[in-house]
Order: C-alpha cells, then structure tokens, then sequence
C-alpha cells in the first residue's frame, strides 16, 4: 500500500505544477499569507490532538494544553538554538542537526532500544483513492510555507481517516508528494523547502521542469518493483535483527556526528532538544508538535 501510494501520488503531483507555478510567480501575496497560515497550522495540530477514551470530558482539552506546552518549549528552544548558531564554525554542520536529531531522532530510538520487530506478513492490496488524494494535497499545501515539515502534511492528511491502511496510504502519500513539490517550489519561485531543495540551490544547480519530471518518473517507476522485492525478502529475516542493538550504536554514531560538526555548543542543543522530544509522547501527544521549534522562529521573522 505504501509503495503504490507513493507511486500515485508522484503521478498527481505533476497535475498540480500549474498552480504551483502560479502560487511560484506571485509569491509576494503568498509571503503577506504565510503568518495567517503558520498560525493556523499550529492551531491545527494542537486542536486536533484526541483526549483518551475514559479520559474524562476534559482529557482532550489536557492533551491540548500538554500539546501547546510542547509545541511553544519547541519553539523556544529553537530560537535559542538559532540564536547560538554563531558558534557552529564547521562549514558542514548546522545548527538544525541537533535541534532536529533530539527533538525526532533520538527520542525514537531511546523507545526502541528494548522493543522488537512483530512477525510481518506480506499482502498486495491497491490504496484507497481518498487517502491518497488527501495525502497529496497535503503535501502540496506544506509544500507552499517555510518551517512546516511533511510530518505535519501527515498530520493534515490523516484528519478523518481512521483505518490503518488507509493510514498508511494518506502518510505515504503526503511524503511523496511534497518531495517532488518542492522541487516545483523550488524551479518556481527559487524558495526551498526541503533538504535536497536546500543543497540543490546550495549547489547552483536548477534543474527544468522537463528534468525534475524525468527524474521523479524514473525514480517512483524504479522505486515501486524494488521496494515489492526487497520487502518480500526483507520481511523474512528483519524480525531476527537486535534492533536494541541498532538503535544504541545509531544513536552513538548521532551523538558522535553532533560533535563534531557542531562542537560542544551542539551536543547540548541535543540534549536539551531530545528531553522535549521525549516529553510528548510521555504527555500523550504527538510528537510533530515540537515542529514549533520551526514554526515559532518562522513566524516570528515574518510578523
């Protein structure tokens, strides 16, 4: 279902170059826009957080405050973070590898250090046409604003789904689309949001939309038979792996990596970052809210 939506979602995203381009060409109105999006991003992902089933009529709302307490921390924390960026002399590092390794990395992998792999089955089954769209638009809108991440395209392409494979489609989805929209984002209006946006434009290389399409095509139709095949493989031996053993020597390598393109300054970002990261889901709550260490900053630029 993943590998298939990702491949759908490739497919609609080049439908939706012409409005991409438009919103790319007049990105002036779309900039006086951004702080009346950011906002209603963060008020989205806080008000959506779901109370527990016998909770209480007031667990949503305590899930709520825990979500903003998070998402604000997260904030804070990122303006800290931004603001000791100076002392990030290493040409190659940046100040986002820890504030981002703590606040998503390392709390995973701490809470699966003692976990393994449940028995895994392989089924091919078409996803849901719904998810899917719901995915891609997702991904288009988050493709639009700077310091949202596809993380919160999933949270926005999720909103009623309830089905966990109809789950999977909408996140899957979401993902793909906005690696490719931004790339459109990018040749559009030379605004990156992504990664490899980001190095692209580092790089001086633009590609035409002739070669991002290409590109994406070959890629998605290589893509989709490989995944199938390495999957069926794969299933069979990945419930054999230590993985508390993985985690540990990735999160040493993480640890590691952090000091040294980052120096001291770095490794407490990281510290500081995956105490938060590692409040939300003992709080109860999703852990994209520590996106605001994004949002916040972001927001407060174009106030």
């Amino acid at each position: 279902i993943s590998a298939v939506s990702s491949f759908l979602a490739v497919v609609i995203s080049f439908l939706l170059y012409p409005a991409v381009w438009f919103l790319g060409v007049n990105y002036s109105a779309v900039t006086s826009f951004i702080p009346v999006a950011l906002i209603a991003i963060s008020a989205f992902l806080i008000l959506t957080e779901r109370g527990e089933e016998f909770g209480g009529r007031y667990s949503a709302w305590r899930k709520r405050f825990y979500a903003l307490l998070v998402f604000t921390v997260s904030g804070f924390t990122g303006i800290v973070a931004f603001q000791v960026s100076e002392y990030v002399t290493d040409p190659l590092g940046s100040i986002l590898l820890p504030l981002l390794t703590g606040l998503f990395g390392v709390p995973i992998l701490l809470q699966t250090t003692g976990g393994r792999i449940p028995q895994q089955r392989v089924r091919f089954r078409l996803p849901d046409s719904n998810a899917v769209s719901a995915g891609t638009v997702a991904g288009f809108l988050v493709s639009l604003f700077p310091g949202v991440s596809s993380g919160v395209a999933t949270v926005l392409s999720t909103v009623g789904i309830r089905g966990r494979e109809e789950y999977v489609a909408a996140v899957s989805a979401a993902n793909s689309a906005n690696a490719v929209l931004c790339f459109f984002m990018l040749i559009s209006a030379s605004r990156t949001r992504s990664g490899a946006a980001e190095a692209l434009k580092q790089l001086g290389a633009f590609p035409s939309l002739f070669e991002i399409v290409a590109i994406s095509t070959l890629s998605a139709l290589v893509a989709l038979p490989l995944t199938l095949a390495v999957a069926k493989v794969a299933f069979s031996h990945i419930t054999r792996l230590q993985f508390s053993k993985i985690s540990l020597a990735v999160l040493v390598f993480l640890i590691a990596l952090t000091y040294i393109l980052t120096g001291f300054m770095g490794v407490m970002i990281l510290f500081v970052s995956s105490v938060i990261g590692m409040s939300a889901p003992l709080l109860g709550v999703r852990r994209v809210n520590c996106m605001g260490c994004l949002i916040i900053p972001v927001l407060l630029y174009y106030l």
